[in-house]
Order: structure tokens, then sequence, then C-alpha cells
């Protein structure tokens, strides 16, 4: 357990990136950022016109403004290495700087059949999971050094691991468990790297939202695991709190490590309790919900 200082606002104003942020985490992640004090640039590759469209970069941006946070919207290809290169130039010359960055876009996400993967499946899973975050990291490298200490967050899971037949992060995720392998040793090699420039560089698995959210919302089995992730909302403060904390960490606090949402507040982070809600509580001791 390390001692970062607590406040309400200890991100105020850091600029942080988070890709994948139209919806689900992403959508989170971008909120609890902003109410931590920081400018946060939301990324994903289309905008959306209508703002009250959930799913959309125009929604978050409108529904964090309607609340006084400073979110803005910013469209990205994150399989084109000039459109990535150029969105972080354009953000820290407007901006003053990166701070920050959250890799959370992720793509081939959903169980599939491991067999006959197509080539295009392949390229654009790894394009998205590792060379994108890659891309971003490399790119923001001489405004996160030019700060006073900076932080890098990767999304992973638990399917990067050893998995057994029959397990949650097994059937139907090799693919997407070998993208989150090589996302992990990213995460350790630019934590040794970057250690003495003062920017800490973690993974953390949230776990498997789609589960979180029929507990939580009594949702039944009609409904699939996409309808459910994207019309649904996240509990901000349970799942954006231990990104926002790890933004603000420095290699003094930790670096390097891969990290779980549901010990957040007990073998890492603050020291303090977390107070949860009767659901949430009730909730955390299903293995299943940290099964990705």
């Amino acid at each position: 357990m390390t001692t970062q200082q607590h406040t309400d606002r200890p991100l105020d104003g850091k600029v942080v990136l988070v890709s994948g942020a139209s919806r689900r985490l992403g959508r989170t992640y971008a909120h609890a950022l902003a109410r931590a004090g920081a400018r946060v640039v939301a990324l994903a590759r289309t905008l959306g016109d209508d703002p009250a469209q959930m799913g959309t970069l125009r929604e978050v941006e409108a529904s964090a403004r309607a609340q006084g946070l400073d979110v803005t919207a910013r469209r990205v290809d994150l399989t084109d290495e000039d459109s990535v290169r150029g969105v972080v130039e354009d953000v820290a010359r407007e901006l003053g700087g990166i701070d920050g960055i959250v890799n959370n876009a992720v793509a081939s996400s959903e169980r599939m059949e491991c067999r006959g993967i197509s080539q295009q499946v392949w390229d654009e899973a790894f394009a998205v999971n590792v060379r994108a975050p890659y891309l971003l990291v490399d790119s923001a490298l001489p405004y996160l050094r030019a700060g006073d200490g900076g932080s890098v967050v990767n999304i992973t899971s638990l399917a990067a691991g050893p998995t057994g037949k029959g397990g949650g992060a097994h059937a139907g995720l090799l693919l997407y468990g070998l993208t989150k392998s090589a996302l992990n040793r990213l995460t350790s090699w630019y934590a040794a790297e970057l250690a003495d420039d003062g920017i800490a560089v973690n993974a953390i698995s949230p776990g498997d939202v789609s589960v979180y959210l029929r507990t939580v919302n009594d949702i039944t089995e009609e409904r699939s695991n996409r309808e459910v992730v994207a019309g649904e909302q996240l509990d901000e403060d349970f799942w954006g709190a231990p990104v926002a904390w790890l933004i603000g960490a420095r290699p003094t606090d930790l670096t390097g490590e891969v990290l779980h949402t549901y010990t957040f507040g007990e073998s890492w982070g603050p020291d303090r309790t977390r107070e949860l809600s009767p659901a949430l509580s009730d909730i955390l001791g299903r293995d299943n919900l940290r099964a990705r």
C-alpha cells in the first residue's frame, strides 16, 4: 500500500488521453479522470453526430460538460500510425503537453472460434491492442518527460496469463489473451525504461464487466453480452477511481505492476477503505466477476 496524497482533485490540470473512450469502461474512465481534475481527451475512431446517442464520443463529451467536467472528444484511427502521432502532437500543442495515457481501446475482445482466425482479425487485434498503445506512448514520450512526472495505464485482462479449459478467461479468448499478454510485456518494459524519468507504467484488469452489469441490474441471459455492456452504465467510482489513482501515481508509488480493479484499496492503492454500495459488496465475492 502507498501513501499517495488524496484530495478531491488530485489530477488538477493534468492532460490525459483515454483511448476507446466512446463507451463502456472508456467512458467511465474519461469521466472519473475529469472528476479528479484532469483535462481529458477522449479518443475513438468516430465522433458521432448526436450528443444524446450513447456509445459515441459526442455523448461522452456532452454528458461530461453538463457536469462541469473537462472532456474533449477527438477522432483517431488507432490502426494508422500517422493518425495516432498526429492526434498526440495536436493535443500537446493545444493543451500545453501530455501528462498521462490510458490505453483502453480493444479489438477482438468478444469470444470467438479460435480455429481458422483470419489474417485480418489477427492484424486488427494486434494493431489496436498492442501497436496502438506503443504508438501513443512513443509519440507522447517527449511531453511525458517534460512534465513533473507522468503515468501510463494499460487496460489488460487475466486472459493474458495461463488459463485452464473451462475457466472464464479461456474459451474463445485465445487472440484477445495473446494481445493482452503482449501488452503486459510492453508495460513491464516501459516501466523499467521510464522509471528514472519519473514516469509510472502499470496495467490493470477490470474483470468481466458483463457479469457485473448482469448481477447489479438483475439482467437475464435473454439479453446478449453486447447489448448489456453497451446499454448499461458502470459504477464510476468503483471502476474509474483505480485508474484515476494510477494516473496520479509515480514510480516511487508503484510501477511495472499488473493489477486488478477488485483489489484496489486492499493490496494496492490508497490507505483507506473503499466505500462500496451493498450491491457491490455482495457481488465482489463471486469469483466469476474476476475472470477477465
